[in-house]
């Protein structure tokens, strides 16, 4: 009976299962195999949660609204199991005040009491292990943080309220720029160092720029065209030794060395400085 049977003359018999939809996600919808006639059965939308409101929705299905246990009062704390109204603790642990809640907005109101000067602290635990409570001697609760103190400015200080212990983490010194190289002193705190980029030869000058090593060679053009300018490493150096030497009074003149093939134009000799000669002397 949940089957529409038909006969085709040339496939033979068909039987083609009935449809039973009602377009509801709030059912569960067949077909009854005695009957035939189709069966709608509600769906049971039960969460086991007597807080919330359950329901159906057709387009939707099951749907479980937290139900509102509010009582109006904004000196209670509303929740929904048991249906509790649980009051505002209002402490300020002074025993010469009236300890209150102002019902207008919720907020505690400690009103001093006349004539009363022997205050004492009822209780001043705060329930944080990192800090430590005491009572001032006129009724005021003290809770005064615990240093957590590694004497390391390369550190983060923390404290567990649960345990009192203390934690230190390493602080991050990373500037982001690949040209410095990044450490921590725990005297100073983060330090970046200039990387060096020293390639080792005096014909380049050496610097980093945009995360990565430049060494452009230097330019020993003297704009005069009788001289053929080029750089050296080991001239360059006895060059800059005996600029030092110059200084100390060592060395009193430069010999050139000429340029062969120059035109007769030339008068001054012009070349790469020389003084090996010179400085083999002087050793």
């Amino acid at each position: 009976p949940c089957t529409i049977d038909t006969c085709n003359a040339q496939t033979g018999c068909q039987n083609t299962n009935k449809i039973c939809n009602d377009d509801s996600l709030c059912t569960n919808d067949s077909c009854d195999p005695v009957s035939g006639q189709c069966l709608f059965v509600p769906v049971v939308c039960d969460d086991n949660d007597g807080c919330t409101i359950d329901s159906c929705a057709s387009d939707v299905g099951c749907l479980f609204v937290n139900k509102s246990c509010d009582d109006a009062s904004v000196c209670t704390i509303d929740t929904c199991s048991g249906y509790q109204s649980t009051p505002v603790v209002c402490n300020d642990f002074n025993t010469c005040s009236v300890d209150s809640c102002d019902s207008s907005d919720g907020s505690c109101v400690f009103t001093p009491i006349d004539g009363c000067t022997n205050a004492t602290c009822a209780n001043c635990t705060d329930n944080d292990a990192c800090t430590t409570d005491t009572c001032d001697g006129s009724g005021q609760c003290i809770h005064t943080p615990k240093t957590c103190n590694d004497s390391s400015l390369c550190t983060n200080k923390f404290c567990n309220s649960t345990s009192g212990e203390c934690y230190f983490t390493a602080i991050n010194c990373d500037d982001l720029d690949w040209c410095t190289i990044d450490s921590c002193s725990r005297s100073i705190g983060c330090i970046h160092t200039n990387r060096s980029c020293d390639d080792n030869n005096v014909c380049t000058i050496d610097s980093c720029s945009g995360g990565a090593c430049v060494n452009t060679p230097r330019n020993c053009s003297d704009d005069d065209p009788c001289t053929i300018d080029t750089c050296h490493p080991v001239r360059r150096r006895l060059s800059l030794l005996a600029d030092r030497l110059r200084r100390r009074g060592a060395v009193h003149d430069r010999h050139v060395r000429p340029r062969a093939g120059l035109p007769a134009h030339c008068s001054r000799l012009q070349g790469l400085v020389t003084v090996h000669q010179r400085l083999v002397r002087l050793r």
